[in-house]
C-alpha cells in the first residue's frame, strides 16, 4: 500500500503551516481530505481555525460517542463535511479508506502511525500523502523515510502558495484534553512483555543481574555570555591591563579603552600605592580597519567555498558596504538570497568575535548581478490565464530593490529624529523586512520592531 501512493514533503516554519494548509485546501479538487495531528488538542484547535476561515472541517476525537462518530462519518462520505481533522486514535475502528488526500499537519513521532495514516488512502497512484515538516520534525522524517525505503520528494513553495488572509488563532479551551497527553505518549512507549526464563525444552536459563544504579548523564552547562565591560581593582594600571587582555582574549593593549570608577586611599600614612577600580571595554574599530578585515575574511571564505566571486569595498561613505559580483553571483541571489543572508550573518559574527564590530558600525553586503530567470511552468501560465485573486497578490520579484529599501530605512530614521515619533512602513515581505532590520540593527539612535500577524508585517522605527 505504501509503495502505490505518492508521498511528498514540504518544509515549513511553524508560522507557515496554517497559511499553506488553507491555500492547499482552497486549491485542491479532492472532495474529501483527512488531516492528521499528533494530539487531540492540536486537532481541535486546527479544526476550529479552519471553520473560522470558512473552510468545511470537523474534528474527530477518540472519546466521541459512537453515534456522534457515525453521524460525522456519514456527513464526510456524503460531502457535507470536506475535511476531517484528527489524531492517530480518533478514527480507530472506523472504516474510512477511500480518500485521495491525507495531510500530515505534524509528522508522526512513530513510523507505524505513518503507515496507519497512509492506509486511509485509496489503493491508487492518484492517492497522495502531503507531509508538513517543521524545524523539529527532522528526526521523525528520517524514520518515515527508513520505513518507505527511499527519500520523500520535496515540494517547493512560492509566495502565492501561502494564504494572506489567515485570521489569528482562535482561543479554544483544551484544558480537558491536556490530561490525555500522557496516555497517547504511553501508547507509543509501551514496554515489551518480559520474556520467561524457561525455554521450550523446559530448562531454566540464568537471568543476568540487573544493575540497580542508573547512569546519570551529566548536563553540560550552558555557555555564559561575557559582559562587554570588565571591572577590576588594582594598584597598578599595568596589572589591570593584563587582566583585561586575558578577559577579552586579545593581546594588543591598543584595542582597550578604560575609565577610572573609584580611587582608593593610600595604604599607610598617605604613603604607598592606592587601589584603583577600572572599567575596561574594547575600542570600536575604525571604518578603514573594519573594512580591511571584512574584505580579507570574505575573500578567504569565498575562496574556500570554491566560488568565482569578486569582493570589493562599496562607495557608500555612511555604511561599510561590501559589493559582491562575478560569475557565480547568481548562486548568491537564488533561493530568495539565502546564501547572501548567510554570508552577511557569518561575516558579522566573525567581526563581532574579533572585537571589530560594535554598536554604531554597520556592515552591509550587496550582490551585484542578476539571478537567472526560471523557465515558466505550465501551472504559472494557467494561473495567469485564470486571473482573479491570485494575480492580485504581491509578487516577490523586485517589488522593492535593495537601494529602495535602504533609502526607505534612511528616510524613516530621519523622520524619527526630526519628529521624535515612531514611523511605520507599509506591509513588507519577510526578505524586505530583513534588509531594513539589518541596515539599522547597529544604529545608536533608532531601533526597529516588526508589527502585525502572519507572513507580511510592518516595521516600526523608533528612538532607542
Amino acid at each position: 500500500m505504501l509503495q502505490t501512493v505518492d508521498h511528498r514533503v514540504v518544509m515549513l516554519s511553524k508560522d507557515e503551516k496554517v497559511p499553506y494548509l488553507v491555500e492547499l485546501l482552497r486549491r485542491t479538487e479532492e472532495p474529501q481530505t483527512i488531516i492528521f495531528c499528533n494530539s487531540e488538542a492540536q486537532a481541535l484547535i486546527l479544526a476550529t481555525w479552519l471553520k473560522k476561515m470558512k473552510i468545511s472541517a470537523q474534528h474527530v476525537l477518540e472519546d466521541f460517542p459512537s453515534d456522534q462518530k457515525e453521524d460525522l462519518i456519514a456527513n464526510f462520505k456524503s460531502g457535507n463535511v470536506a475535511n476531517l481533522v484528527t489524531n492517530d486514535f480518533g478514527l480507530k475502528g472506523l472504516k474510512i479508506t477511500q480518500v485521495n488526500l491525507v495531510i500530515n499537519f505534524e509528522i508522526p513521532r512513530k513510523s507505524h502511525h505513518y503507515k496507519n495514516r497512509a492506509n486511509r488512502l485509496k489503493n491508487s497512484p492518484s492517492a497522495k500523502v502531503v507531509n508538513f515538516c517543521g524545524p523539529d520534525d527532522g528526526e521523525f522524517l528520517d524514520a518515515v523515510e527508513s520505513l518507505l525505503g527511499s527519500k520523500i520528494a520535496q515540494l517547493h513553495i512560492e509566495d502565492d502558495d501561502l494564504a494572506l488572509d489567515v485570521c489569528p488563532q482562535p482561543e479554544v479551551d483544551v484544558s480537558h484534553l491536556q490530561k490525555k497527553k500522557g496516555r497517547d505518549r504511553d501508547r507509543d512507549n509501551k514496554k515489551p512483555k518480559r520474556e520467561s526464563n524457561r525455554t521450550r525444552d523446559g530448562k531454566n536459563t540464568e537471568r543476568k543481574p540487573r544493575d540497580s544504579k542508573k547512569e546519570v548523564k551529566e548536563k553540560k552547562p550552558m555557555p555564559v555570555k561575557k559582559p562587554k565591560k570588565f571591572e577590576v581593582t588594582s594598584s597598578s594600571l599595568e596589572d589591570a591591563q593584563k587582566e583585561a587582555l586575558e578577559y577579552f582574549e586579545i593581546d594588543d593593549v591598543e584595542k582597550l579603552q578604560w575609565d577610572v570608577l573609584k580611587e582608593g586611599k593610600k595604604s599607610f600614612l598617605f604613603f604607598g600605592k592606592n587601589d584603583v577600580t577600572y572599567q575596561f571595554s574594547l575600542k570600536p574599530a575604525d571604518h578603514d580597519e573594519l573594512g580591511r578585515e571584512t574584505l580579507s575574511f570574505l575573500r578567504e571564505l569565498v575562496l574556500q567555498m570554491n566560488l568565482d566571486l569578486d569582493v570589493e569595498m562599496g562607495s557608500d561613505p555612511e555604511t561599510l558596504t561590501i559589493d559582491i559580483s562575478g560569475e557565480d553571483v547568481g548562486l548568491v541571489l537564488c533561493n530568495k538570497k539565502q546564501l547572501l543572508f548567510a554570508l552577511d550573518l557569518v561575516t558579522k559574527q566573525a567581526m563581532t568575535r574579533a572585537g571589530l564590530l560594535s554598536r554604531g558600525v554597520s556592515i552591509y553586503l550587496n550582490a551585484i548581478g542578476t539571478n537567472p530567470p526560471k523557465e515558466p511552468s505550465e501551472r504559472s501560465h494557467d494561473r495567469k490565464r485564470r486571473g482573479g485573486r491570485r494575480d492580485q497578490r504581491r509578487s516577490r520579484n523586485n517589488e522593492f530593490s535593495e537601494e529602495v529599501l535602504i533609502n526607505m530605512a534612511k528616510e524613516l530614521k530621519e523622520r524619527v529624529i526630526e519628529t521624535g515619533e515612531p514611523q511605520t512602513t507599509k506591509t513588507l515581505h519577510p526578505a524586505d523586512r530583513r534588509l531594513i532590520h539589518q541596515f539599522l540593527e547597529n544604529d545608536k539612535e533608532v531601533q526597529t520592531t516588526s508589527l502585525g500577524d502572519g507572513r507580511f508585517k510592518k516595521i516600526e522605527v523608533s528612538r532607542i
